[in-house]
């Protein structure tokens, strides 16, 4: 889990770094990536969110291994209450 943090991180100073312009506005670019990456990061976990609420798996239980060596089965909230 840490490594998911940390991974980031470790290319975080070398871009910002990259991305800076000289003069009194030069970290712009940089605090503009960081912001529509956490934007982006926002937008995809709603999506997710809105996904999981509704109990939309087709896409999820569609996902199949040619050989079908393994497959990955999901369920819903009311899948699992009805067991």
């Amino acid at each position: 889990m840490w490594l998911v943090f940390a991974l980031p991180t470790l290319f975080a100073q070398p871009t910002a770094l990259s991305t800076k312009q000289p003069g009194p506005s030069g970290y712009l670019g940089p605090q503009l990536l960081a912001g529509l990456s956490f934007l982006a990061s926002f937008g995809f976990i709603c999506v997710l969110h809105i996904r999981k609420l509704r109990g939309n798996t087709e896409i999820d239980s569609g996902l199949r291994d040619a050989d079908d060596a393994f497959y990955l089965q999901t369920s819903n909230a009311q899948e699992r209450a009805s067991e």
